[in-house]
């Protein structure tokens, strides 16, 4: 008659059999090493980089080229002159652009303050002047042009006081910084009511003076080829003494 382990004593020997069985070491997460009957899971692919917003997107993502834009009225970051402010004749500054990328069809302007009211707590962008359909062969623009007049076929658009024209640096608080940003498009836009860059049965000053700088930069969207800022600033001269 066949003698029978005792139950503590098999179920040892059964937990000793499962003990001494091979084991598959465990695998750093990180390691590119696979577990017998493990599936290669692909690796995730990193989210695109968004572009800016405030940037024109290409139409094939091609690197926007590098134009130069100065002023013979003022260095970069340099203080803009009075006569150029609410403070004196508030007449536009002479501006110069250079190195246009090629294939250059139009130019495009917008004069921002991005430091209003207050430039140690701005809240928001103060437009004062937006251009477009430039010509690129007149090479800038000259002293007091708003008023003298620009080139042929130059569009206005509307400015931060709601009107189209230049409206020079105002600062209620500080010094407050004025970007002069120059785009090099493909195309002309052309202007109508309701949007830029789309064919009008009217083509006229009063249409454009509809379009803010928020319109223009969307219409400009996959047209640039190349761009250049110039900032200038400008901080109202102290009140006389009271009295004198």
């Amino acid at each position: 008659m066949p003698t029978r382990t005792p139950f503590p004593l098999a179920l040892a020997l059964t937990v000793a059999a499962a003990c001494a069985l091979p084991t598959v070491p465990a695998t750093p997460a990180s390691a590119d090493v696979l577990v017998p009957g493990q599936r290669r899971r692909p690796r995730p692919r990193p989210y695109p980089r968004r572009p800016d917003p405030k940037v024109p997107i290409q139409p094939n993502r091609q690197p926007i080229a590098i134009a130069k834009l100065s002023s013979p009225a003022f260095a970069p970051g340099a203080a803009i002159p009075t006569v150029h402010t609410c403070e004196g004749a508030d007449t536009s500054p002479p501006l110069r652009w250079e190195k246009l990328p090629k294939g250059t069809v139009s130019v495009a302007l917008i004069v921002r303050d991005p430091d209003a009211p207050d430039p140690r707590k701005p809240v928001m962008t103060w437009m004062h002047w937006v251009l477009w359909d430039l010509p690129p062969e007149a090479g800038g623009l000259p002293d007091d042009s708003a008023s003298k007049g620009l080139p042929a076929g130059t569009r206005v658009g509307k400015n931060g006081w709601g009107k189209a024209a230049w409206g020079g640096p105002c600062p209620p608080i500080g010094k407050h910084r004025y970007f002069f940003e120059l785009y090099a498009l493909d195309r002309k836009l052309g202007v109508r009511a309701d949007g830029v860059g789309r064919a009008a049965a009217e083509d006229d000053a009063a249409q454009s003076a509809k379009v803010d700088a928020k319109r223009l930069l969307d219409a400009m969207s996959g047209h640039v080829l190349g761009r250049a800022t110039l900032i200038g600033r400008y901080q109202k001269k102290a009140p006389p003494p009271k009295g004198k």
